[in-house]
């Protein structure tokens, strides 16, 4: 692990299309799961209290059909 204090790791859920820029300009993305699109109102109350009110712990879970 770097040891560099500007170094974060981070679990970002992206909404749309699986790419991102940051000041360093396009960044990568590994997609490692896909949620239902019918859990898109859920995403996004959760994603809203969280930019509003800062972090909180999320849990998501696999649902076998």
């Amino acid at each position: 692990m770097d040891s560099d204090p500007e170094v974060s790791e981070v679990l970002a859920i992206y909404y749309g299309a699986e790419h991102t820029r940051s000041n360093k300009g396009d960044e990568p993305v590994n997609v490692f799961a896909q949620i239902d699109y019918d859990c898109h109102g859920l995403l996004e109350a959760v994603g809203e209290r969280i930019w509003l009110n800062g972090t909180e712990k999320v849990r998501i879970e696999r649902i076998e059909d």
